[in-house]
Formats: structure tokens, sequence, C-alpha cells
């Protein structure tokens, strides 16, 4: 916020505005990375209890599809983001 005041009052941006910049890049890649593998890892749940009735004991086969589409549209997202990053 400081840095867009800065900016609007005065026309140039400050070299401390862009310290950070770089670790934020990282941690807003290790966030995809992470929601990719939290998905991927309930996708494979969802499956495992969709086939064999293992982890969940085999609730309902509509939660296991709402589930598996609900990973498949995150995992995607978490992909969609992390190559906006690079």
């Amino acid at each position: 916020l400081q840095c867009c005041l800065v900016t609007r009052v005065f026309g140039h941006v400050p070299a401390v505005c862009f310290l950070g910049s770089a670790e934020r890049v990282v941690m807003e890649k290790w966030l995809c990375w992470g929601s990719l593998g939290v998905s991927g890892l309930l996708l494979i749940l969802f499956v495992l209890d969709l086939i064999l009735s293992i982890p969940f004991g085999g609730i309902d086969w509509m939660v296991d599809v709402i589930g598996i589409l609900a990973c498949a549209l995150v995992g995607y997202l978490a992909w969609e983001s992390f190559k906006e990053l690079r």
C-alpha cells in the first residue's frame, strides 16, 4: 500500500517496494505445488473408495464422484496458476 501511495504522489516506485518479491514468487509456487499434491492425494483416495471401498468405507458413489470432480477442478486450477507463475 505504501508503494502505491508513493507511486501516485511522486511518480516513481522506490526500490524498497521490490524487496521480497522473489520470496513471494517462491511461496506462491510452493502453494500451487501443495494444493496440487493434496488434490492428487484426495483424488486417489476417492477413486479407491469408489472401486474398493477402502478409505471411507464406501460412503456413497455420488459422494465419491463429487469428490473426484472437486479434486480434478482444484488440481486443474493449481496447475494453471503454477503455469502463470513461470
